[in-house]
């Protein structure tokens, strides 16, 4: 018989804390905007912040942050003042008013580009209406615009490659390089050479860098390459602010090219992404570049379809990596536990969600035209991911692991634990100066994603908090298999669990060793993480046994214990094996092993008056048992009497084999047994009981 226990005072059982180097806000804030689609713009007066100032609702817009925090936004697909159509419409927000300001361009959309002469800033310039253009912020603080899909200074709707450079301390438009014309292919020149005729051919849908050198960078999007074929592109243009002059760097000079990945994590000269567009980007602390996903070419010999796949570039040696995800398409997500980074995890492949570097350099997704852990549909997503560089983990944050999530609002300017944007792509983002995420709008859910998706113009903040150093301790700090512990953080006011479980101490009784996270607020929202593993050691499993289950009195029996590092009998002796010789009675054990967790087994000892092994007649009863040894054939004789007897017969273990009631004088049994030695235990109503010893050969 075991009886599992648990001894939780020796040792110490393992308890791993991995705190986050960066806070960061439990909660979203929906700060401004509408919570339905589809918002007419409400422009106030040009240059008067109000308010009621409200960009309408759109896509695939751009956004700057200008140096003294302020956000800005250009143009997209959505709601001017009356209609829905392409905008160029130039809006700044204050995050400590909370104001929009309406600056430049028209209030309503399908507008002609108003050029001017190459080079030359006026009052009266401005980009066509526009959407899926990329942009850049310089040293100097001016903000550029390349391309996108939009109108030109002709009044036709196309593919763009004209760049742009606005002066906010002049608010004046340059037109800068590019075309004034729609479709335009690219001018490539040589491979590493600039040039005053190079310049990239009209596209939207490409991606944006700016390097440590100031130089503004673009990779591929959805155009015209060489000789005029629209597709998609995996071209690296570098675009250099004092020269005026692009360099095509890198990839083809031709349209839908498949990747080439090389090994997983080693750079090559001979890597590239494949044709690309509407993908995800990210500068990081050292100045690489990261590409995710986006509608193109994975690897060669598998068709174009949405992608995962993780990418750097480095432009110091002009070499991609490719870092994680698939070097496939339509790729579903691996999230894990929320709040638990893992080499597992990475996002499903996606189009066009938002991205930032955070303060400590890590790099954060959310949300995109995505598919989601279950099936292979992609449709608005609105998970939000960071990813850390140094140790190559995505680590799923929040939001819904699944398509189609709404938004849930909450109260506006007013932080929750419950709130989160619908899922949706081509949004904007911008980072304030303390280092919170900002988002804007995009093609989505409002708070009902059962209704049709449509454009939102919901400003939403996530961030901005004092950094929380969180602690976390375990009481008892040992566990053993089913031990019961209590869990307790410091160093918040608020704090919610993995396991659903909210306070500052929570209960837990793990049955084997568990991944938990305790994430902290304060009443505004902000917060921190902890991640840690909590290691339960398991119990040993003792067995215990008699060497002679059914021994003589006199005689020494060495009891023996097996499954622990240690033990302690009942008899106040120690160690795996002992002696005894003297009653009849329940010997216990407990085993106890190296992690100090403890198990507890018995054994039955029986001391008997014996007959010898060749005494086949009791001198008392003058019973008669034969053979003896025997190859399993038995008779039990009371001389001159018939009689009826009971038989058991154990084993060396104690442990009954065989057992038969009303067996009569005389009677022969055949008892199949293995060769061994056996204790038989005679008994009938009109004489003692006896115990003897049989053999079986």
């Amino acid at each position: 018989m075991n009886i599992k226990m648990r001894k939780p005072t020796f040792l110490t059982c393992v308890l791993c804390i991995l705190i986050s180097k960066n806070c960061f806000a439990q909660n979203y804030t929906w700060k401004k905007g509408s919570n339905s689609i589809n918002q007419t713009g409400m422009y106030g007066t040009m240059g008067v912040p109000a308010a009621t100032t409200t960009p309408g609702s759109r896509n695939n817009a751009v956004s700057w942050t200008d140096a003294s925090g302020k956000f800005w936004l250009f143009g997209g697909f959505g709601n001017d003042a009356m209609s829905f159509n392409q905008l160029n419409d130039l809006w700044k927000y204050d995050p400590l008013t909370n104001q929009w300001t309406f600056i430049k361009g028209n209030t309503i959309g399908a507008q002609s580009g108003v050029y001017g002469t190459i080079g030359v800033s006026a009052v009266s310039n401005n980009p066509g209406s526009r959407s899926k253009a990329v942009s850049w912020r310089d040293a100097n603080g001016d903000f550029w615009l390349f391309g996108g899909n939009g109108f030109d200074g002709s009044a036709q709707q196309g593919f763009l490659n004209d760049l742009w450079k606005y002066s906010p301390s002049t608010n004046q438009w340059t037109w800068m390089k590019g075309s004034a014309n729609i479709d335009q292919p690219g001018v490539y020149g040589t491979l590493g050479v600039a040039s005053a005729g190079n310049t990239p051919g009209a596209r939207q849908g490409a991606v944006s860098w700016t390097d440590a050198s100031g130089n503004l960078w673009l990779f591929g999007g959805f155009g015209y390459e060489a000789t005029s074929n629209l597709g998609l592109l995996n071209d690296l243009w570098k675009y250099n602010i004092a020269s005026n002059q692009w360099t095509w760097v890198r990839g083809s000079n031709s349209y839908d090219q498949n990747g080439t990945y090389g090994t997983l994590g080693v750079p090559s000269a001979l890597n590239n992404p494949g044709g690309r567009a509407y993908q995800n980007a990210w500068t990081d602390a050292s100045g690489n570049f990261w590409l995710l996903g986006g509608l193109g070419y994975p690897a060669a010999g598998v068709i174009v379809g949405h992608l995962n796949d993780l990418w750097k570039y480095n432009p110091l040696n002009n070499q991609w990596t490719w870092i994680n995800g698939s070097n496939g398409v339509n790729t579903l997500g691996v999230y894990g536990t929320q709040g638990i980074p893992s080499a597992a995890n990475f996002p499903g492949s996606r189009v066009s969600g938002v991205t930032w570097t955070d303060a400590s350099g890590d790099l954060w997704l959310m949300g995109g035209y995505a598919m989601g852990y279950l099936i292979a549909t992609v449709d608005f997503m609105n998970d939000l991911w960071r990813y850390h560089i140094a140790t190559n983990e995505w680590t799923w944050i929040k939001g819904g692991n699944t398509i189609s999530q709404a938004g849930v609002y909450g109260t506006q300017g007013i932080p929750s634990a419950l709130n989160t944007p619908g899922g949706r792509d081509g949004a904007v983002a911008w980072q304030d100066n303390s280092g919170s995420f900002w988002l804007f709008g995009g093609n989505g859910y409002d708070t009902n994603s059962q209704t049709s998706s449509g454009n939102l113009n919901d400003l939403w903040k996530f961030g901005s908090c004092n950094s929380q150093t969180l602690s976390v301790t375990a009481s008892p700090s040992v566990l053993c298999e089913g031990d019961t512990a209590i869990l307790s953080a410091s160093g918040a006011t608020l704090y919610s669990w993995n396991n659903q479980q909210a306070g500052s101490s929570i209960t837990v009784s793990p049955s084997g060793s568990t991944n938990f996270t305790v994430q902290s607020a304060d009443p505004n929202g902000c917060g921190n993480f902890a991640t840690f593993s909590l290691v339960v050691n398991p119990l040993p499993s003792v067995t215990a046994m008699s060497s002679d289950p059914w021994a003589c009195f006199g005689y020494t029996v060495y009891l023996s214990a097996f499954g622990a590092s240690t033990y302690t009998w009942n008899t106040n002796q120690t160690g795996a094996i002992i002696q005894v010789t003297v009653n009849s009675t329940l010997y216990s054990v407990i085993g106890t092993s190296t992690a100090g967790c403890t198990d507890t087994a018995s054994v039955s000892q029986v001391f008997v008056i014996c007959e010898g092994l060749n005494e086949n007649q009791s001198q008392q009863e003058q019973l008669s048992v034969f053979p003896n040894p025997s190859n399993g054939d038995l008779t039990l004789t009371y001389l001159g009497e018939t009689i009826h007897t009971s038989l058991k017969v154990f084993n060396g273990l104690g442990q009954c084999v065989f057992e038969t009631f009303n067996v009569r004088s005389g009677d022969k049994l055949n008892i199949n047994l293995s060769k061994g030695l056996y204790t038989l235990f005679i008994e009938s109503k009109s004489h003692s009981p006896h115990v003897m010893k049989w053999v079986v050969e």
